[in-house]
């Protein structure tokens, strides 16, 4: 069965956070009706309430999610930063964690030091141990086949596959 995901708040649609009632989001300017900034600290998560950044619900789809990540990710200027806004992700799971803290943790892993990196890449093949690389792309990046991923996440196939063709698209690409 597919997952059924929800739909990111415009500004002014909020139903907890009071923003104001002006013409624009005071946060990162969005218009009234239109999406917040990805990483607005003002965004309400449409399942809870709460601020979207630092929510834990997973109820939007992962093409809705990732670039709110990479935002957060971005405003972060160094590692010191990055562990302060993730403290305590290590002992959460991570279907428990916020944007915020998945920001930091990609953060962290984009910007360690090579021999903590080699740690991290250690800790992820015991993690996913059925999960190996098909190939390695321009940038050094391992890649996964789709099959693989949806049998170690647990998830069906068709899932997987709608989420890398969602991101795939030409607007997902012009977001980043």
């Amino acid at each position: 069965m597919e997952k059924q995901y929800l739909e990111r708040i415009p500004f002014g649609k909020e139903r907890r956070l009071n923003l104001g009632f002006g013409a624009n989001c005071p946060i990162c300017n969005a218009g009234r009706g239109r999406l917040h900034e990805c990483g607005c600290q003002g965004e309400e998560c449409p399942q809870c309430g709460n601020p979207l950044v630092n929510c834990c619900c997973e109820c939007l789809a992962p093409w809705d999610k990732f670039p709110i990540v990479q935002a957060i990710e971005a405003s972060f200027s160094n590692i010191d930063e990055s562990l302060a806004a993730g403290a305590g992700v290590g002992n959460r799971r991570a279907d428990a964690m916020s944007p915020t803290d998945k920001a930091a943790v990609l953060y962290f892993t984009n910007n360690a030091p090579p021999e903590v990196r080699k740690e991290i890449n250690r800790g992820f093949v015991s993690l996913f141990p059925g999960l190996n690389p098909c190939g390695v792309n321009e940038l050094g990046e391992r890649l996964y086949s789709s099959f693989d991923i949806a049998e170690v996440l647990g998830i069906d196939h068709k899932e997987v596959v709608k989420t890398i063709r969602k991101l795939e698209t030409e607007d997902y690409l012009n977001r980043r």
